[in-house]
């Protein structure tokens, strides 16, 4: 089959936009054909399924991703002409629409982000583990350098408990604020060390933020392998009422690529 993409880089996590209509159940076979092939290289891959009226895309397993959001509100405004200002989406493992602001100038795209619903903590190979429920999407933190290993057994004990589209290990290192995520995507059996992880990053500012709140907006600039994500919150009576996440977002050429599958 023939599908037409957009190849996007949010702060190097990869992100193919598939622009062409593909039937929900054959998505996870497209996604996994895209990305075993080097060129455009990927980390996951998103399906765009209306541009209006109210722009739509679906993660390949029906996950959240705040970079693939942050770059679909891109990819939008460009649709529309917009070169500045907010354009609103709706974007799997979110149960309502998000407002996305974007430059084109800085090519910068902020989105606000849906908040865990839970936190839970667990005990994996004696390390004391955070884990930040979201909507279809869970998130372990770790204060610890990767371990390939030790991010397979959390994997492993997080699926256990609790039903999720996608798991992310994020590895947090200090001074300076450091995040290495990895991410588990069931319906696609794909584990990707990801070059940045938007959702991945607010679970590590909320952790910080939570073991310490203080009311007001918090900032946290994350480095990580593909570069900087920017997360802010807003603490009120010591509770996160909302998190917005920016960085970069560069858009690549259209392309219409031949798979087999």
């Amino acid at each position: 089959m023939e599908v037409e993409l957009i190849p996007v880089d949010p702060a190097q996590n990869y992100t193919l936009f598939v622009t062409s209509p593909v039937e929900a159940a054959l998505r996870p076979r497209v996604a996994a054909a895209l990305m075993k092939r080097q060129d455009p290289p990927a980390e996951q891959v998103a399906f765009v399924t209306a541009f209006s009226p109210l722009p739509r895309m679906e993660m390949m397993g029906g996950e959240f991703c705040g970079n693939a959001s942050r770059s679909f509100g891109m990819l939008t405004a460009m649709q529309a002409g917009l070169t500045q200002g907010k354009v609103t989406v709706a974007v799997s493992g979110c149960a309502h629409p998000l407002e996305v602001e974007v430059d084109l100038a800085s090519g910068t795209a902020r989105v606000e982000m849906p908040l865990h619903k839970t936190l839970h903590q667990l005990e994996v190979a004696g390390h004391s583990v955070p884990v930040l429920v979201f909507e279809g999407l869970c998130h372990a933190v770790l204060n610890c350098a990767p371990d390939a290993a030790l991010a397979q057994q959390v994997i492993r004990q997080v699926s256990a408990q609790f039903s999720a589209d996608a798991i992310g290990v994020i590895f947090l290192q200090h001074d300076p604020l450091y995040i290495t995520p990895v991410v588990y995507v069931p319906a696609t059996g794909s584990t990707v060390w990801e070059h940045s992880c938007g959702s991945g990053s607010l679970a590590a500012a909320l952790w910080m933020a939570l073991r310490q709140p203080k009311n007001g907006l918090q900032h946290y600039s994350f480095a990580q392998p593909g570069g900087m994500l920017e997360v802010d919150l807003k603490l009120v009576e010591g509770r996160v009422a909302a998190a917005w996440l920016g960085g970069p977002v560069t858009i690549g050429r259209p392309q219409t690529i031949k798979l087999t599958l």
